[in-house]
This record gives C-alpha cells, sequence and structure tokens, in this order.
C-alpha cells in the first residue's frame, strides 16, 4: 500500500515538471499559448550582462568545546540581463546566530522593458 502511494506521488511530480514549466521564456511570445506572452524590450547595451551586490558580516562564532566556526551572516543578490530583454534574478539571505543558520533563496527569471529611466521586470 504505501509503494503504491510513492508510485502515485511520484507520478503526480512527474506529470507537473513536464506540464508545468517552459524551460524557455520565449517559448510563450508567440502569442500562442493563450495569451500568455509577456512584454519585452531590447535593453540598452550598459545594462547588458551580470550584476552583483552582497555583504557578509565580519561576527563570527567559535564553539569552543568543538573547535568549529559558525556559518557567516550575510545577503546576496545578481541579476543578469540579455540584449533581447530577458532577465534572471537571485537573492540569497542568510543568518546565523550560534549553532542555528537560517537561509533563504529565491530565483526567477522572465521578460523585462526598458523606458527611459525605467526599468519594469
Amino acid at each position: 500500500m504505501r509503494t503504491a502511494a510513492v508510485v502515485s506521488g511520484l507520478i503526480v511530480i512527474f506529470a507537473v515538471y513536464l506540464g508545468g514549466c517552459k524551460s524557455n521564456p520565449a517559448a510563450t511570445d508567440d502569442g500562442s499559448e493563450g495569451g500568455n506572452n509577456t512584454p519585452r524590450t531590447s535593453v540598452p547595451a550598459q545594462l547588458v550582462g551580470a550584476w552583483y551586490a552582497g555583504s557578509v558580516s565580519s561576527v563570527d562564532y567559535y564553539n569552543p568545546l568543538t573547535g568549529a566556526h559558525g556559518a557567516p551572516s550575510g545577503t546576496g543578490v545578481y541579476y543578469k540581463f540579455t540584449a533581447d530583454g530577458y532577465y534572471e534574478k537571485g537573492v540569497m539571505l542568510q543568518s546565523t546566530l550560534y549553532n542555528c543558520t537560517k537561509t533563504f533563496y529565491v530565483y526567477n527569471q522572465g521578460t523585462m522593458t526598458v523606458a527611459g529611466d525605467k526599468i519594469v521586470l
């Protein structure tokens, strides 16, 4: 009985994986997906490429009983812009207090528009 539940769960996950996502955001740009195309414009050459920012705290937890150091705390973000109007964004937030580390990751991708000094993702 338990094996049947596991197999059923795997089938559902596999079906969602195959039908739920497209690996290339351009796949919806032709309008044939029922209106799911998103706006995009060309991107100025000054913005094209990868942009990174982040910081790490200098506070270091040291456990004298084990000799182990704790993980750092910090944040990091990156954006990647292409000339034809696509972007990727990744964010990582990590906080450590004594022996407890919490980490939060975000990633998304899609299309973008640039008009004057306004960028819309």
